[in-house]
């Protein structure tokens, strides 16, 4: 283990799994993974993370937070609209689409 060589493949990590990174990197990342068990380890705890993730339920918004939401993103000129049906019934009085 390289400290050095360790903190800068560590923080090539993200891209290399996202397979963003240019062939010559993603392969010093590779190689440098199949020889140190300290960066094997944060990358297999990293993977693990972003899998754990993936696999959460978006919470859902509330309406009356999604109608401020849209009211502040339009601004006095108006174009932020919510999509169909999004409103729902639950709407507070006085938030309804328009």
């Amino acid at each position: 283990m390289s400290v050095p060589l360790c903190d800068l493949v560590r923080d090539r990590f993200d891209d290399y799994h996202d397979g963003l990174l240019s062939p010559s990197l993603a392969e010093m990342v590779q190689g440098h993974l199949k020889t140190c068990s300290a960066c094997q380890e944060e990358y297999r705890l990293l993977v693990s993370c972003i899998g754990v993730i993936r696999g959460l339920e978006a919470p859902a918004v509330p309406p009356r937070a999604l109608r401020k939401i849209v009211d502040n993103l339009s601004g006095p000129g108006g174009g932020a609209t919510l999509p169909d049906g999004a409103g729902g019934p639950d709407l507070e009085p006085g938030l309804e689409p328009s």
